[in-house]
């Protein structure tokens, strides 16, 4: 049927881009716009000269609800969400009885996390018309809203169609985890296994069931069955790498909550203050130079303290210059070069960035792509590991939420990958001073509340000083 023809497509397009910690219900929503196009409610052009063309359109006729809803389709796919809003609130003013326009109002709300405003309208368009599909979408912002019950409620309105049969196990499964029922997830996994055995995203949501119960071998093998199934899906490489954490770097390292918080095994965070001692003095356990050395020769061979002794540490090397470096600006041409396809040169020039500075996350992650897109599996997973486990072990140092617990880096730019890598994008951002040290705090909204995060900046602060 229609799902079973274009899921693969629908997840080659828009798994890789998610993250380790990914909002999956993201997901699933694009999954099931491209589902609706291709049933033909609305166009499936794609073309690049698609908006070229329906900017003229609606320059001959604004009103033009047509055209408005292919664009703020078109907009949706691009994930411009603010101007796929404004689009499909003025279709709202020339109709009021189309189910689609609702529905698509309510995706877009959904990402740009207005739940409620989602709500009311898939509630609207399962007035208009109580298709399955806009179930399944209001089971989606359930479960964004954490209204699990409901989300598990509405799957049922969409079991018995086959196109949706898929979706209705993954909302159980993920309603399942989210209420700690971890039994029922991993059966439901099961039953949709049964059905869909070459689905590889079960497999997936089946090894975090199992490491969240703390059967680590079962999710590893679950998530290496997921990879095998889906090998270019690059967020299955970070869940692998952090199950390699958990059982092979630190084994003594214990889990704080279900979203998963490292603890260190040795490094006293209210010694902080001592640190440049420890990585600067060569009879040191943390001596810069010899964990570099020890990282050359096996990187899985480092605890989570080296991990991120070894990042902070590059801030006692000469070459550090977080503020008047060219690093930023090869970073730049990285992703660009990325973005082109020129994989090769991502390649050749990510290695020589961080042959230089291995503090660089960003590259890591970039270079990790360049190699899946290459067909190199194995040096793929071995930079999607570096990557992981350098952020784990830079998150470690705190919650991120006050000023007591920050997230300490050493390069501004490595907010915004945690920031990213944690699904939060920063709404402002303030320096603050508290006593002797310097803070940066990023204000975001997120799961329908405001939050606050914090990053001390000791290091890169104290660098752009000594410039001037």
């Amino acid at each position: 049927m229609i799902l079973k023809r274009y899921l693969p497509y629908c997840f080659g397009i828009f798994l890789p881009l998610v993250r380790q910690r990914i909002n999956f219900l993201n997901v699933m929503k694009r999954i099931f716009l491209l589902l609706i196009i291709y049933s033909g409610i609305v166009s499936g052009q794609t073309s690049d000269t698609l908006l070229t063309d329906l900017n003229r359109q609606l320059e001959d006729d604004s009103t033009n609800v047509e055209v408005l809803i292919q664009r703020a389709t078109h907009f949706y796919e691009l994930y411009e969400f603010d101007k796929a809003l404004t689009d499909i609130t003025q279709s709202k003013l020339y109709v009021s009885n189309d189910p689609y326009v609702y529905y698509l109002s309510g995706l877009i709300h959904n990402d740009l996390s207005n739940y409620l405003s989602a709500l009311d309208d898939i509630n609207k368009a399962i007035e208009l018309n109580p298709s399955p599909v806009f179930f399944q979408a209001r089971a989606m912002t359930y479960l964004s809203m954490g209204k699990y019950e409901e989300a598990v409620r509405d799957s049922y309105q969409f079991k018995e169609m086959e196109e949706l049969s898929m979706s209705f196990f993954l909302v159980q499964v993920i309603a399942n985890q989210k209420m700690g029922k971890l039994d029922e997830s991993i059966m439901i996994c099961q039953e949709a296994i049964e059905r869909y055995s070459d689905f590889s995203e079960i497999y997936n949501l089946l090894s975090r069931s199992y490491n969240l119960k703390g059967n680590d071998q079962a999710a590893m093998e679950a998530i290496e069955k997921a990879i095998q199934l889906a090998p270019d899906i690059e967020y299955y490489y970070q869940t692998k790498a952090n199950l390699e954490i958990k059982t092979i770097i630190n084994e003594e390292v214990t889990i704080e909550s279900p979203e998963k918080k490292w603890r260190y095994n040795d490094i006293n965070l209210e010694n902080y203050d001592g640190f440049d001692k420890l990585v600067k003095k060569r009879k040191k356990k943390y001596y810069f130079e010899s964990l570099r050395e020890k990282y050359k020769r096996d990187y899985t061979d480092l605890t989570l303290d080296e991990c991120f002794m070894l990042y902070y540490g590059f801030s006692s090397h000469k070459r550090y210059s977080p503020y008047f470096g060219s690093t930023d600006d090869e970073i730049t041409n990285l992703r660009n070069s990325l973005y082109q396809g020129d994989y090769k040169q991502v390649i050749k020039n990510a290695e020589i960035i961080l042959e230089k500075d291995l503090s660089q996350l960003e590259a890591y992650l970039l270079l990790a792509r360049a190699y899946l897109y290459t067909g190199n599996k194995d040096k793929a997973y071995e930079n999607y590991y570096k990557y992981t486990v350098f952020l784990e072990s830079i998150i470690a140092t705190g919650d991120g939420r006050s000023f007591d617990s920050p997230f300490i880096v050493i390069n501004i730019h490595d907010e915004y990958v945690i920031m990213n890598y944690l699904g939060i994008t920063s709404n402002s951002q303030s320096l603050n001073n508290m006593g002797e040290h310097t803070y940066d705090v990023h204000q975001y909204y997120k799961d329908m509340q405001d939050g606050e995060m914090y990053f001390l900046i000791d290091k890169p602060f104290s660098s752009m000083g000594k410039v001037f």
